[in-house]
């Protein structure tokens, strides 16, 4: 019989147990703790703002309007006109434009997303995490008026349908042409960078009387859905700033920034992404098309303008294209790093990669000269322009419809070296000296080109001729615009296909609509040779190279396979 001790005490049977239970707990506020911490460091402070009063109507004539806002259409081009502080253009941008808004940012989310690498299984797990962490600095190097006008946007299309995007993801899409990374399904993969653009001025006259109309094309190759949200929704906004210069710009919806776009002194700016080795994405510096959206507000002539570019704090790399009302022309190149400015060249052309001797040497400028078509592009642009022989908008609307090679030689369409471009998000001619300004209303330049009387808009002229559309192209088949996006839409399916025999069969449908179409071919032809097919990859190939390769890069393994 065991003996009773009194006063001894009960042995704890569950030590263990408690200590574990406490270390969860203190486990436990630790992440919580971490966690606020990173969310701290991570997040981007939402400005507020006022409203403007009253509900959305209809008028008589068509137009949407909102307080001091009004939505109208030009056929296919939506017209937004919009007056008052930053916060105020935003919303009157997301209420009037709705659900539009969200639709065209995603594929611009995405080229962000895939500029961080997504690693192993672990890295995948946190991937949300890294890349808020990679980009926690992109709202420091963006004005409080920009943040404002950002958080605008939101605010009103949350009103409109709320289909309004992520603040955060917003502003982020600011800046996806500097540090975004082209979508491995679209066909900007290969070129290695999500935007390209192609700029000319037409120089007439001398003296007292100069003249200029320029050209513009603008694509989102790179973005998720190669730009096809963004072309379907081509917007024109006329913008009267509180306290700035009106401006007009042409863009598509949820971008505050402008990349073409020309302001009430006759001043006009024009972007182009380029490449270059000192970008970093953890840099806290301002997106170059806020830059431009900068000059457009404030500066009165072409000095001030370069001074502003010259003076700001990039954070990518772009060509600043700048043409004026007294036919000055000025090309600069900025990266985080280098400048550069070239002033009175003959004549003025622009692309997608930069020209100049600080970035010669530069490894991201070397690849993108020696595997993009766009120096033959660039080149026949500056051909025809020397032919040209009068300044003029139909003279400027025949270059951007040129589908020919270098001498006129016959291209395919949908060539990428070709200038017109039937990926192009808005094509656009302008002429600062007369202040009209001409938008494609459809995909690439052979649609009618809707005229914008910018002496009205934006000076308040009046008792001027309306200017007249220019046509669209008689000779241009419209099912061919149809034909090539239905083609290019089988080709991303085809890469993010998850066999290569289904791969096949999508890239098979892409050359049933367009059988002449150069990356449709060149894809076919590259997974029958990863399927073993080699006899069909040598057919697909010859035929690639046939119609003129349009991927300098693939053309070399193209004919070393064909050899």
């Amino acid at each position: 019989m065991s003996e009773l001790v009194i006063g001894a005490r009960r042995p704890n049977r569950h030590p263990r147990l408690r200590s574990a239970a406490i270390a969860a707990v203190l486990l436990l506020l630790a992440c919580l703790v971490s966690y606020l911490i990173f969310q701290r460091l991570v997040s981007y402070r939402e400005p507020s703002g006022s409203l403007p009063d009253g509900r959305v109507e209809a008028q008589p004539d068509g137009a949407l309007v909102w307080g001091p806002c009004a939505l109208t259409h030009r056929g296919g081009v939506a017209v937004l006109k919009a007056v008052g502080k930053p916060h105020t253009l935003g919303a009157c941008h997301g209420r009037l434009l709705g659900a539009e808004v969200a639709v065209a940012a995603a594929p611009l989310r995405r080229a962000v997303e895939s500029a961080v690498p997504r690693g192993g299984f672990v890295s995948r797990m946190f991937g949300g995490a890294r890349l808020s962490w990679r980009l926690r600095l992109v709202d420091d190097g963006m004005p409080a008026t920009q943040m404002a006008e950002v958080a605008g946007v939101v605010h009103g299309a949350d009103r409109a349908a709320g289909a309004a995007p992520d603040f955060e993801d917003l502003v982020r899409v600011q800046a996806a042409l500097d540090i975004g990374k082209a979508v491995g399904v679209s066909a900007g993969a290969a070129y290695a960078q999500v935007a390209r653009g192609l700029s000319f001025a037409l120089l007439a006259g001398k003296g007292d009387v100069p003249h200029v109309v320029i050209g513009r094309s603008f694509s989102l190759l790179g973005a998720g859905d190669g730009g096809e949200a963004a072309a379907r929704e081509v917007v024109v906004e006329l913008f009267r700033p509180d306290g700035g210069i009106p401006f007009a710009s042409v863009t598509w919806p949820g971008m505050v920034g402008a990349v073409t776009g020309i302001n009430a002194e006759g001043l006009a700016v024009l972007v182009h992404p380029a490449p270059a080795s000192d970008v970093r994405t953890t840099r806290a510096a301002q997106p170059a098309a806020l830059i431009a959206r900068d000059v457009l507000e404030r500066a009165h002539g072409m000095d001030e303008a370069v001074k502003m570019i010259e003076q700001a704090a990039p954070l990518g790399a772009a060509g600043f294209f700048l043409v004026d009302g007294k036919a000055q022309v000025a090309w600069i190149e900025r990266s985080p790093g280098k400048t550069r400015v070239v002033r009175g060249w003959s004549p003025p052309v622009a692309g997608d990669f930069f020209t100049t001797e600080p970035f010669l040497d530069d490894p991201d400028t070397d690849r993108a000269r020696r595997t993009r078509p766009s120096a033959a592009r660039v080149a026949r642009a500056a051909e025809l322009a020397r032919r040209a022989p009068v300044a003029s908008v139909e003279q400027a609307v025949a270059i951007l419809r040129d589908g020919s090679g270098g001498g006129g030689a016959p291209l395919p369409v949908g060539h990428r070296a070709a200038i017109d471009d039937g990926e192009a998000v808005h094509t656009v001619v302008i002429d600062p000296v007369d202040m009209v300004m001409w938008v494609a209303d459809g995909p690439g330049a052979g649609a009618r080109f809707r005229a914008f009387d910018l002496a009205a808009e934006l000076r308040g002229a009046s008792g001027r001729a309306i200017p007249a559309d220019v046509p669209a192209d008689p000779s241009r088949d419209p099912a061919i615009a149809a034909e090539l996006a239905a083609a290019r839409a089988e080709l991303r399916a085809a890469r993010g296909a998850g066999s290569v025999g289904g791969a096949r069969e999508l890239a098979a449908h892409a050359l049933a609509r367009r059988p002449d179409l150069p990356e449709a071919l060149l894809l076919a032809g590259q997974l029958a040779r990863k399927d073993g097919d080699q006899a069909a990859a040598g057919a697909l190939f010859k035929r690639y190279l046939a119609g003129g390769a349009d991927d300098l890069a693939a053309e070399e393994q193209v004919r070393a396979f064909d050899q």
